[in-house]
């Protein structure tokens, strides 16, 4: 276990303080437990157990044939924006204590503690992003990569953020807003550029924008649809003709290179990101709900 996570893990049912055994570790207050699997603390609510990752279910395709039917990526993203995350991990400093929820195999560094769902590669915590296993006010900043897309309720999630957070903390985060369902374990919603400031209300808005423009989008899109125009209602025709009709319009996303920067790319963008911090104190005369 990484040194950070025994200073801030906590109960996730009470949030009180933990002990750990070579097989399980403790709630101090509540006396319940939780199991180490594969070397990484399960702290779910209720008793819950990990679960390997789900993926989008198919009717009547095997998992050979879905595995070899993954169409190539659909996002092009410009260098700028494929190092918006790392910049931003790297300008908090090594001595900041950060979590990425939603991690999978992301690699930030030693100072990053990755949680997710499932004991996966990678990952420091088990954990569940609407009842976060860590102390109050513990978390210098949090990140969420197209995760709040795949929470029921995400100002549940957003509500957890702003209780680990300390004050004047960091968040930062990227959503999808024109981008066909993708399930992990299921996907509920998109977002704009005001609906993501929105969900983060009593934020401070550091910085938002793109990371995966129009053409992105198109391309997402054109590949489903002719997937499934060309399918027949057949599972397999789907799956080829996603195969297929990805590596004929993957080319698509590259014109982001030149729509992306356009101030009308926002109304149609594939994916968008935020960056907000959590406030000293607060703001007098307004209330900050859960």
């Amino acid at each position: 276990m990484k040194p950070l996570l025994r200073e801030v893990w906590a109960c996730p049912d009470c949030h009180g303080a933990l002990a750990a055994s070579a097989e399980e570790v403790c709630c101090l207050v509540c006396g319940r437990g939780y199991p180490i699997v594969q070397g990484v603390p399960v702290l779910l609510t209720g008793g819950a157990t990990a679960a390997p990752r789900p993926v989008e279910h198919h009717h009547g395709m095997s998992e050979r044939l879905r595995r070899w039917s993954m169409p190539p990526a659909t996002s092009y993203r410009r260098r700028a924006d494929r190092e918006k995350l790392p910049a931003f991990v790297q300008g908090l400093g090594r001595a900041a204590r950060v979590l990425n929820v939603g991690a999978k195999e992301t690699d930030l560094g030693e100072h990053v503690l990755n949680l997710d769902l499932g004991p996966f590669s990678g990952v420091d915590l088990v954990g569940d992003a609407v009842s976060l296993p860590l102390q109050d006010e513990s978390m210098d900043a949090v990140i969420t990569q197209g995760v709040l897309e795949h929470v029921r309720h995400p100002e549940w999630a957003v509500a957890e953020i702003r209780r680990v957070l300390r004050p004047g903390g960091l968040t930062y985060h990227e959503v999808p807003f024109i981008q066909g369902y993708h399930a992990d374990p299921t996907d509920y919603q998109r977002f704009t550029l005001d609906g993501v400031a929105a969900l983060f209300d009593g934020f401070e808005v550091m910085e938002r924008g793109i990371v995966a423009g129009p053409s992105s989008a198109l391309s997402w899109v054109l590949r489903e649809y002719l997937a499934i125009l060309f399918s027949f209602n057949n599972p397999v025709l789907y799956a080829l003709g996603k195969r297929a009709f990805g590596w004929l319009t993957a080319p698509v996303k590259y014109l982001d290179a030149l729509v992306v920067g356009s101030r009308y790319a926002p109304k149609i963008a594939s994916a968008l990101y935020l960056i907000a911090r959590k406030p000293e104190a607060p703001t007098v005369g307004t209330t900050v709900h859960p």
